[in-house]
């Protein structure tokens, strides 16, 4: 500090100070820490009516309170466009449209809130919230289960021009990082391993520090728990489970809850879910909502495995009921289309395949628009099943029609399996529909089924070959 300076820039420099170190205690998740930092500067500023350092504390204490959240972030844009703060004030907006998108808020009403961000962005050449806002859109598009349009969103910030005249280099902050995993995710989902991975190797190469690196890093670590769990190599599955703990505990938690399922140890499994849901039910959720989601999905499948075939509990539908209702109420239209296709799922299993096809109609579309490779791959593998146990109250004529084409249906099933180095899970289908060209007498297109079998199951042994009967 320079002994020259007034009293008031010393007292100036402590506010903005003990702010930086509320920032500082920010990114190494010191909450309580920050929070102190914070009432601190809020404190000096309050007593010398420093409304610009009152507004950048505004703006984080929003970041670290759960309480009337909308409230100040209202403040927070009113105050600044008052005094002509731009940056926060856009800022304010931005964060304003992410907490509509994750509290049941209405999705036009929000992008037409981030529009007014833009303009503010473009008119002061904001360029780190102008990715920050391509970012945005393209998250809440991902939310939404809009993959495409989140996929779109990624692509045009990175053929964004954000080079600045003075420097002449583009811009390259955290929402370039988003952009490229959100579009590895995309790549991997369609089972090109071979782009996500180049994908993840330049994140890597531009963004090797944190707290930015840690984008990647997750996502890189999700990716890959994925292609072990498609692999059947569970031992390095939970590896990359526990190391996904480092960045997202919730998410570590659904991970491994998967890889019990797919296990067969259903305990496990079930006490990994229940993790997440005892949070729900105690009032203290602190995650997203497509995670309170995701874990009821994951406990109607574990206890649908542990009933069936004895008996299917009509508690199951009642879950996914549940489920239905959040993403009805968040506007989740993917996970709307993906339980409804567990609801399918359960309703065969029950001898309903009529109402399971009523329901199978409703999602099929959004999932083969939206879905990844996988998880259109189960829903016409359902659709096939559904089909053939519809066929039973036709004629003869009509069933042996309904089965060919079943059987022919899944040839689509099996290329996606494939595409995604599900190895067991095209098996699966292989062995379906051998036992469906069976039924027919198509001796020629059975023959073929069964050889591509063995063969692959040499190549690739299944630890679960009953999966089939009860999985989605």
């Amino acid at each position: 500090m320079n002994g020259k300076g007034s009293i008031e820039d010393k007292i100036k420099s402590y506010r903005f100070a003990a702010l930086n170190l509320a920032v500082l205690h920010y990114h190494f998740n010191h909450k309580d820490e920050a929070l102190t930092a914070l009432k601190e500067s809020i404190k000096m500023a309050q007593e010398v009516s420093d409304n610009i350092c009152l507004q950048h504390a505004l703006s984080w204490l929003f970041c670290l309170t759960q309480c009337n959240r909308d409230k100040l972030i209202e403040h927070s844009i009113l105050k600044s466009l008052e005094i002509n703060l731009s940056y926060v004030m856009s800022l304010g907006i931005l964060s304003f449209g992410q907490y509509g998108g994750l509290t049941c808020g209405n999705p036009k009403q929000i992008f037409e809130t981030l529009t007014r961000s833009d303009l503010i962005n473009y008119q002061h050449s904001h360029l780190d919230l102008i990715s920050y806002s391509f970012v945005q859109k393209s998250s809440l598009w991902l939310f939404y289960g809009k993959t495409e349009m989140s996929s779109l969103w990624s692509q045009l910030l990175l053929n964004f021009n954000t080079s600045n005249k003075q420097i002449t280099r583009n811009y390259y902050g955290e929402g370039f990082c988003d952009a490229l995993c959100n579009i590895a995710t995309y790549m991997y989902q369609q089972g090109e391993y071979g782009i996500a991975n180049t994908l993840y190797g330049f994140a890597r190469e531009r963004f090797p520090s944190e707290p930015v690196s840690h984008v990647w890093m997750l996502s890189e670590n999700i990716f890959q728990f994925i292609y072990y769990l498609y692999h059947e190599k569970f031992a390095d599955a939970e590896i990359i489970a526990q190391k996904i703990s480092t960045f997202n505990k919730w998410e570590s938690c659904l991970r491994m809850a998967e890889m019990y399922l797919c296990k067969c140890d259903y305990s496990r499994a079930h006490y990994c879910v229940n993790q997440i849901l005892s949070k729900c039910q105690e009032g203290k959720r602190r995650f997203r909502i497509d995670i309170q989601v995701r874990a009821m999905i994951l406990l109607a499948e574990i206890q649908c495995a542990t009933s069936f075939p004895d008996f299917v509990s009509p508690g199951i539908l009642t879950l996914l009921n549940s489920s239905l209702a959040y993403c009805s109420d968040y506007h989740l239209e993917y996970y709307t289309s993906l339980v409804e296709l567990h609801i399918t799922n359960v309703q065969l299993l029950t001898g309903m395949p009529a109402q399971a096809l009523t329901v199978l109609d409703r999602c099929l579309v959004q999932v083969l628009a939206h879905g990844g490779f996988y998880d259109r791959a189960r829903a016409l593998l359902l659709y096939a099943k559904c089909l053939v146990a519809y066929s039973r109250n036709k004629t003869e004529e009509e069933k042996k029609k309904d089965t060919f084409d079943a059987a022919n249906m899944l040839n689509k099933s099996r290329e996606y399996f494939q595409k995604v180095e599900a190895y067991s899970r095209v098996k699966n289908v292989l062995l379906l529909q051998a036992q469906l060209f069976n039924q027919i007498n198509a001796i020629s297109e059975r023959n073929k089924c069964t050889m591509e079998y063995r063969i692959m199951d040499e190549e690739h042994p299944t630890t679960n070959p009953y999966k089939l009967i009860t999985s989605l």
